[in-house]
């Protein structure tokens, strides 16, 4: 995608690796960690061990912060046109 920009990220306890690259800059890299939601000790109560159940296999009782800022590296300026 092109910067500024947006994804949709589906929910998973995986923590989520963010890689971005930009011309004349050194490559970003970021570790969005995977949150577990307290919701779901509410879910416990509600909906039983059936509803952990939904919620673990969906991803629903886990989140990632919003939105993620990825810092680049430092700017190296393109190289000057050769004149010959």
């Amino acid at each position: 995608m092109t910067s500024p920009g947006s994804a949709v990220v589906h929910k998973t306890k995986t923590d989520l690796a963010v890689d971005c690259t930009k011309p004349e800059f050194g490559a970003g890299h970021l570790v969005a960690v995977s949150h577990f939601g307290g919701t779901t000790f509410g879910n416990i109560l509600a909906g039983g061990l059936i509803g952990v159940g939904v919620d673990a296999a969906s991803g629903a009782n886990f989140w990632y912060d919003s939105p993620l800022t990825v810092p680049l590296g430092v700017r190296t300026p393109a190289p000057s046109p050769q004149i010959r």
